[in-house]
């Protein structure tokens, strides 16, 4: 099997890795492997804090992948022998101030109905688990179950293991488009 993955980020190189698993001739196609939206991207592995922002429908998925991560990262640090930054140092969402809690409020509900495990905490709570946080801050939502990582070192590292495990090609070019030739 010949497969084209386009785009060398973290979802990309996934990808690419787990079909060389399956056997597959793989070819990835991107312009600046490992530079793109996942060198930008800020890490979290949170869907208890996403799961405002419209995606409610999809917290089962972002849960469960949240659940396989650490397996999935553990794995790679080894393929390549790299810290990829992985931390279950958990989130707090905060309040600037009063104004934002009800927004809080409202942010804790959502993630109740989802099933998530929180907490709504006063601003001084806050502070005793970030020292660094404003005194201003009037409440946060403590999401103890969240994870990070270092984008920039995750996809470095599936890069390094692709190449250790001889991805087929690797273009640096943008891709073109695409050709469909039959149904």
């Amino acid at each position: 099997m010949n497969v084209i993955v386009v785009g060398a980020g973290i979802i990309g190189l996934s990808t690419a890795r787990y079909l060389r698993r399956l056997g597959a001739e793989v070819t990835i196609i991107d312009p600046a492997p490992a530079l793109g939206a996942s060198h930008a991207a800020a890490g979290m592995i949170a869907p208890a804090a996403e799961v405002v922002w419209g995606q409610t429908p999809l917290y089962p998925l972002m849960q469960t992948s949240a659940q396989m991560y650490p397996e999935f990262a553990a794995e790679v640090a080894s393929a390549a022998a790299a810290d990829l930054g992985f931390t279950d140092a958990g989130t707090l969402v905060c309040a600037g101030d009063r104004a934002d809690l009800q927004a809080l409020r409202e942010l804790r509900e959502a993630q109740s109905l989802s099933g998530s495990a929180t907490e709504l905490i006063t601003g001084s709570a806050a502070r005793r688990i970030e020292p660094s946080l404003s005194p201003a801050v009037a409440g946060a939502v403590d999401i103890p179950g969240d994870r990070s990582i270092d984008p920039r070192r995750v996809s470095a590292a599936l890069l390094s293991a692709l190449t250790a495990d001889s991805v087929s090609h690797l273009i640096r070019q943008r891709a073109a488009g695409l050709v469909r030739v039959g149904e």
